[in-house]
């Protein structure tokens, strides 16, 4: 449960898009060089840019320096994310191999109490913490994408926050992030379909 599992909405719906074409190509005889069109067009014109989104150590994380100590990159609390939201740095990025999140791209899913990413750690580096109490790091509004100022209804960041309220709460200027509230856990950036949420240090 490592990179490949990571899950991005734009690679989600190419990849959701790729595997339907492969299925009706596989059913009808003489369409192989069709369907090799369609994995041209939906592949990447060379290789992806190194990211460049906000990256937080998993829930209950110590401070970096003790968690580099710490972690031993077991890979415990990686397998133990039913969200597949942690994932281990890859080679291209600091601190290969030690698990990490990236909130803006797949939202940690803020599970009930214990969180199972930190009852997986055995090492010390994850410690109890209620999740009401997790912080990832801290949402923020993106100026002139939120559709509400421009008079449409939307409360999905509302509705995805798993502590609604105390963390975000709706305007007629748009959402209003409550710093003490909020966890960072990147649901209400994930789940606003015009992108006007971003994730970034508290």
């Amino acid at each position: 449960m490592g990179d490949e599992k990571r899950i991005a909405r734009r690679g989600f719906f190419r990849r959701g898009f790729l595997e339907a074409a492969k299925v009706c190509v596989d059913t009808v005889s003489g369409f192989g060089k069709g369907l090799s069109r369609i994995e041209q067009h939906l592949q990447p014109v060379g290789p992806e840019p190194a990211t460049r989104h906000y990256q937080a150590r998993p829930p209950g994380a110590v401070p970096q320096e003790a968690f580099l100590t710490l972690c031993t990159q077991c890979n415990d609390c990686v397998a133990a994310c039913p969200a597949w939201a942690i994932r281990k740095a890859t080679e291209r990025e600091e601190n290969t191999g030690y698990p990490l999140l990236e909130p803006e791209l797949t939202a940690c899913a803020l599970c009930d109490d214990p969180l199972p990413c930190i009852a997986a750690c055995e090492t010390g580096a994850l410690v109890p913490t209620p999740r009401m109490s997790v912080r990832l790091g801290l949402a923020r509004l993106v100026p002139g994408r939120c559709v509400i100022p421009k008079g449409q209804d939307c409360d999905l960041c509302l509705v995805y926050c798993p502590i609604p309220e105390e963390a975000i709460r709706i305007t007629e200027d748009g959402p209003i992030i409550i710093a003490a509230g909020c966890t960072g856990c990147g649901l209400c950036a994930v789940m606003c379909p015009e992108e006007a949420l971003s994730i970034g240090a508290v």
